[in-house]
């Protein structure tokens, strides 16, 4: 009975990561592209392109072949690495393109780069559909209501992921830390479906996945996750090429914000693109005299705002 209910929490997590995983990806593509709704529009097309690819070599692969706990197992193993990977290469793309400081990655290379970073984890979820479905047959008399399940094991999961990353994990956690914390329990079920297997196949998945599950935890709780989050970050900045110190960096529910410095002064950046400095005394003096000439004899003013980048002096 256990073996026939342990894929409907692993749809579930599925779902959760899928989500997860496609925020985080726009999030950090965002930065590194400057984006904005194009941006937005050729992620989603390369998304949906590899989701589609997925899904038809999925299809395939259940049409010719059965699919057990096991062969399941290795899918969600290749799912739970494969952001790690993409969100390094996402963070050096400005670097590999050799793009000069604040310029704009072109169209073409945005949507070829765009699709190769994407492709790879995309493509394992738009497997993961058809397969898990052929798996959930061969446990449910009824395909149509298999199908059914597993569709609404991942929407539940996407609901609840989506919730949590938005309201409680992306303001708390850094990137990395959140892929690992789901990838943990990605692993964690794996190692279940495969432990329901007995073969050497299985043996060999269920070790893989016990040494993959200690290594995260390992590197998640001894702070070496967070620290090669900060790395990226790093370098990510350095490929602007602006020479500006970083100060910090963080992620706000609606953007990625940076606090940069040169000598006294403080840059301000939002997704990758500038905002404001302070002190800045010069863009401060022509903005209130601008606004002060516009009266013979300006004596009492009102200043909503601004004043804190030096307007007010």
């Amino acid at each position: 009975m256990l073996k026939n209910l342990l894929p409907l929490p692993a749809f579930f997590l599925v779902g959760s990561y899928t989500i997860a995983v496609q925020v985080i990806f726009i999030r950090e593509f965002m930065v590194v592209f400057f984006g904005n709704e194009l941006c937005l529009g050729i992620i989603l097309t390369c998304w949906l392109i590899g989701i589609a690819l997925g899904a038809t070599v999925g299809g395939k692969i259940s049409k010719k072949r059965n699919i057990n706990c096991c062969s399941f197992s290795i899918f969600l193993i290749i799912t739970s690495l494969l952001p790690f990977i993409q969100i390094s290469c996402i963070r050096l793309i400005r670097k590999i393109l050799l793009i000069p400081p604040g310029e704009f990655i072109s169209l073409l290379s945005l949507i070829i780069s765009t699709f190769i970073l994407i492709l790879p984890f995309s493509f394992m979820i738009g497997l993961i559909f058809p397969t898990g479905c052929k798996l959930l047959e061969g446990k449910e008399s009824n395909k149509a209501h298999s199908i059914g399940l597993v569709y609404i094991c991942e929407a539940f999961g996407s609901l609840l992921g989506g919730v949590l990353l938005t309201f409680f994990m992306i303001q708390s956690l850094n990137h990395y830390e959140i892929v690992s914390i789901i990838s943990l329990l990605i692993l964690l079920m794996g190692l279940l479906l495969s432990s329901t297997e007995k073969s050497k196949k299985a043996l060999i998945v269920t070790s893989l996945s016990v040494i993959l599950l200690l290594a995260n935890l390992y590197l998640l709780f001894s702070g070496y996750v967070s620290q090669f989050d900060d790395l990226l970050v790093r370098i990510r900045w350095n490929a602007y090429g602006n020479h500006l110190d970083l100060s910090a960096s963080l992620n706000s529910r609606y953007q990625n914000i940076v606090l940069a410095q040169h000598n006294d002064q403080y840059s301000l950046f939002g997704n990758g693109q500038y905002i404001e400095s302070f002190p800045d005394p010069y863009q401060a003096a022509g903005f209130a005299h601008f606004v002060l000439s516009q009266h013979p004899h300006p004596r009492t003013i009102l200043l909503i705002g601004g004043g804190s980048t030096g307007m007010l002096h």
